[in-house]
């Protein structure tokens, strides 16, 4: 009942200022960006991180450059550790691999501004408004007996969370259509207030914007 009640108050002013951003401007961009990193590191490169983002989002715009945004962010960072090591006190057991894998997802609502107007070669633009932000954290590790080679897999229970957190993401659009954009992006998604957070957060990405 109260998650309904909730839902209204938030879902009146979102629907009204659709309505009004479409009868005034009669413009909605439809967005989706991708990024993938991959570091290989250790001896002999047998460890690998991989960073994999993509987003998407629908601006609706009430006038020529502001626009209302919603918009979807997920970020998935996967550790493969192929290192073998003893373990200490324990006799006979060495660690071979170390599997982690954290998962982010956010849910953003905030502002959109464009620093030239539709229809211009080069359009950039800036985002910024409230997140929540989902965490997931899972992972196994696999031991090997060194007597007889015989292996062990320990999975680690994922682990949940979620904080009230601020995005912001700098956008650089070049036209292709009238209505077709390709775009390169700078996102982070932060603890809300902990403006020193945003920097180690960021994330590049290359996709489309679409008006409808």
């Amino acid at each position: 009942m109260l998650w309904g009640l909730t839902l209204r108050k938030i879902a009146f002013p979102i629907i009204a200022i659709l309505i009004f951003s479409y009868e005034v401007n009669a413009a909605i961009e439809l967005s989706g960006n991708f990024g993938y990193n991959k570091i290989l590191y250790g001896y002999t490169k047998q460890n690998t991180l991989t960073t994999r983002s993509y987003t998407s989002s629908l601006a609706f715009y009430f006038s020529s450059s502001m626009a209302f945004e919603l918009n979807y962010y997920n970020t998935t960072n996967i550790r493969l550790a192929n290192d073998k090591y003893k373990i200490t006190g324990v006799a006979d057991f060495s660690v071979i691999q170390n599997y982690s894998e954290v998962k982010y997802d956010s849910y953003g609502v905030g502002l959109k501004y464009a620093f030239a107007p539709r229809g211009y070669p080069v359009r950039p633009m800036m985002s910024l408004g409230y997140a929540k932000k989902f965490t997931e954290n899972s992972g196994n590790t696999i031991f090997e007996k060194d007597s007889d080679g015989s292996r062990v897999n320990i999975n680690h229970s994922g682990r949940k969370s979620r904080e009230d957190s601020v995005f912001g993401s700098f956008q650089l659009q070049l036209r292709i259509t009238n209505r077709l954009s390709l775009t390169g992006s700078v996102k982070t998604v932060f603890k809300a207030w902990e403006w020193d957070e945003a920097k180690n957060s960021l994330k590049y990405l290359v996709g489309f914007s679409w008006i409808i």
